[in-house]
C-alpha cells in the first residue's frame, strides 16, 4: 500500500514541477512525458498486482517509509 501512496505523491510532485517550469517552456516538454510514464507504470502495476506481485515503479521517491 505504501508503494501506491509514494507513487502518487512522487508523480504529483513531478507534475507540479513541470507546471512550474512551463513558464520557461521546459515543462511543456516534460509534462506530457511524465503523464505518459505515469499511465504506463500504473498499467504495469495493475497487471503485476493482479498476478499477486509487489511492484515498485521507477522514479518513485520513498516519502512514506
Amino acid at each position: 500500500m505504501r508503494h501506491v501512496v509514494n507513487f502518487g505523491l512522487s508523480y504529483t510532485i513531478y507534475m507540479f514541477t513541470a507546471w512550474l517550469t512551463s513558464f520557461i517552456l521546459i515543462g511543456l516538454i516534460i509534462g506530457p512525458i511524465i503523464t505518459i510514464a505515469f499511465y504506463v507504470f500504473l498499467i504495469i502495476g495493475a497487471i503485476q498486482a493482479n498476478d499477486g506481485k509487489v511492484y515498485k515503479p521507477p522514479f518513485t521517491l520513498d516519502i512514506i517509509k
